[in-house]
């Protein structure tokens, strides 16, 4: 047991890998407030790509995960949208995979 480090920390990852395509696991991996693009980039580092924005937009906002917060984040494009998760939402897993990112 104290060889397999590596295989643990695999299988670990590879489990990642699956688990973020049909649930809400990226919002746990961000910060109290977030963008919708910083949902987009946990899945580019997770899995080296990530579903177009509106995919991201359906999944997360039609699905009442997501509360607005009021609050803007301001930076060289146009301000973004912060949210944080809807802890009274009950729906956090989908009945389907993000077909652009499977692994």
């Amino acid at each position: 047991m104290a060889y397999d480090h590596n295989q643990l920390v695999m299988e670990a990852l590879d489990r990642l890998k699956n688990k973020i395509q049909y649930s809400a696991l990226p919002v746990y991996l961000l910060p109290t407030e977030f963008t919708l693009s910083d949902i987009q980039n946990v899945f580019s580092v997770i899995l080296g790509k990530a579903p177009p924005m509106r995919s991201i937009r359906n999944r997360f906002l039609n699905y009442n995960l997501l509360e607005d917060t009021g609050k803007k984040r301001y930076g060289s494009n146009r301000p973004a949208t912060l949210y944080q998760t809807n802890r009274q939402s009950e729906n956090w897993l989908f009945d389907r995979l993000y077909l652009t990112t499977k692994v």
